[in-house]
């Protein structure tokens, strides 16, 4: 069924639609790149067949962004450098070609394409290949209700299981992309970060992710790296806290202040951060915790991955514990009347379904684990998507792969009539 929505996608020419918007900035950009959201394979601007086999690492130095990668460059294997930027044009106007640090480039990615030819040349007067980093910009979705006659139930279905197929897939390609360029257990990582960012703080999550590393964060100190390389880590903070916000801070600094030094160019800007509208629970500075109290029972995770057990995953999440943030929102506040869970039921399950369950190797065994898996309390735009595609129940939608795949039906094909898009699915099947 899996292959009867992607006929159905290709024959209705849906566009593939990363979140990424308009106003990405470059740290966007570089976070998505080295995920591999934004392709792997290439052909340069001077004709030249690019693919990548390892990003490499976040740059601490002033220099290119990401150290030791390694690309097929025409078949042939070529380790180096790689500089990301927004525009073609940003690699002289930023001074790389000039700067000695950027000799060892062997690619430079640009999002927006300049007008008239721009080249790339090092310090050495050695032409950098040049390759446009493509996604298509996810808009936001604004559109009208617009009122239609919903299928009946057993059409309805049909079509979201596949829908969910093909999004699981999806899903579970670009987890293994990012295992490929990293390793599996980074990839988790990065994935349950990404997760714990909610949607207003996804990219700065991670960043962290990424320029942190999981074997850094599992050795000592490496909450300390975690929170300073949010930029949480400030005076203020400290001289201003109670004194339960000391007692956590003081070894923190302690460490942070040891590394500081060498991990100064990649600390998140503030700006980075979205904090405005959210709600206490999910502040960043206590996902952050959360984050920390997950790679503390790092290998509890992987020893449920290896064993595709979905549910023990979830108990992990749901039975966290942090000494300071279970029972604090923020680095600025008293201490709460009792302790709440670090992951809530729903934030455990979504966490499941976009992180744990794509990682499992086999994908049978990870549609059967989504199939069998309760979905969280339904959103308001799923309520939206039942309306639009079976009337409005949400009865046949309970399960996290129905969820799935109605999210999915919506967002490829909302407003069209749901009639005459199960008749076109009838005909490619």
């Amino acid at each position: 069924m899996m292959d009867r929505y992607g006929q159905l996608r290709a024959a209705a020419r849906c566009r593939e639609t990363p979140d990424l918007p308009p106003t990405a900035t470059e740290l966007e950009l570089q976070a998505r790149f080295h995920r591999g959201d934004l392709g792997t394979a290439w052909t340069s601007r001077d004709g030249r067949r690019i693919e990548l086999l390892h990003s490499g690492h976040w740059n601490r130095e002033p220099g290119p962004d990401f150290r030791d990668a390694r690309l097929l460059v025409d078949g042939a294997e070529v380790r180096g450098d790689i500089e990301i930027d927004l525009a073609d044009r940003d690699w002289e106007a930023h001074g790389h070609g000039a700067n000695p640090a950027f000799r060892s480039v062997v690619l430079h990615g640009y999002f927006q394409e300049s007008a008239r030819r721009v080249f790339t040349r090092d310090c050495d007067h050695r032409e950098v290949p040049q390759v446009r980093l493509s996604a298509d910009p996810a808009a936001p979705d604004s559109r009208p209700l617009t009122p239609a006659p919903p299928l009946d139930e057993s059409r309805a279905i049909e079509l979201v299981e596949s829908a969910a197929r093909h999004r699981l897939h999806r899903k579970a390609a670009a987890f293994r992309t990012a295992a490929r360029l990293t390793d599996r257990d980074d990839a988790l990582f990065q994935a349950l970060a990404t997760g714990l960012g909610y949607r207003n703080n996804k990219i700065p999550f991670l960043l962290i992710a990424q320029r942190s590393a999981l074997a850094r964060c599992r050795a000592e100190g490496g909450e300390a790296l975690l929170f300073g390389l949010a930029g949480f880590l400030d005076a203020e903070t400290f001289d201003e806290g109670t004194d339960d916000v000391r007692a956590y801070l003081a070894p923190l600094w302690e460490e942070w202040w040891r590394i500081r030094a060498r991990e100064e160019r990649l600390i998140l800007p503030a700006a980075a951060w979205r904090l405005a509208g959210i709600r206490p629970a999910n502040h960043p500075h206590r996902r952050l915790g959360a984050l920390a109290a997950i790679i503390a029972r790092f290998s509890e995770i992987t020893r449920a991955l290896d064993a595709g057990d979905c549910g023990a995953f979830i108990a992990i999440l749901q039975t966290l514990r942090h000494r300071y943030w279970t029972a604090h929102w923020n680095l600025a506040t008293f201490r709460l009347a009792g302790d709440i869970a670090l992951v809530g039921e729903d934030r455990a399950t979504d966490l499941a379904i976009n992180a744990f369950i794509p990682a499992i190797p086999d994908e049978e065994t990870a549609w059967q684990k989504l199939a069998s898996l309760p979905g969280p309390a339904p959103s308001g735009k799923l309520r939206q998507a039942a309306e639009w595609l079976s009337g409005g129940s949400l009865k046949p939608y309970r399960t996290a792969a129905r969820q799935q795949g109605l999210l999915q039906t919506y967002d490829d094909f909302f407003p069209d009539p749901p009639e005459a898009i199960y008749e076109r699915f009838r005909r490619v099947g």
